[in-house]
């Protein structure tokens, strides 16, 4: 999968359901992890995470830095931010995916 897809695949994910605090949660609010069957909702790093169907970070480090980061925890950091929305988040995406078409 390249970064356009996992781009693309995590925005949908993040559409569908949005956290904060933690990589995935479960339909009844249970925190999981963002690979496990039952996750529903994922942060934005978590998203990536499931969409890219690894941790492995040499594979999702091109749509974090795609996301304009240096590296996820700063990933991590923004997602968390208090006022965050998740208009913000999908705008992101949206620009991230939109530059890498061009």
């Amino acid at each position: 999968m390249n970064t356009y897809e996992i781009l693309t695949k995590a925005r949908e994910l993040v559409a569908a359901g949005w956290n904060k605090g933690h990589y995935g949660e479960s339909a009844n609010g249970i925190t999981v992890g963002p690979l496990h069957e039952d996750a529903v909702c994922f942060c934005t790093m978590g998203a990536l995470f499931r969409a890219a169907g690894t941790f492995d970070e040499d594979i999702v480090h091109p749509a974090v830095q795609a996301l304009g980061f240096e590296y996820s925890g700063q990933v991590l950091l923004w997602n968390d931010e208090k006022d965050r929305t998740q208009d913000e988040v999908l705008a992101r995406f949206d620009n991230a995916i939109k530059e890498l078409a061009a």
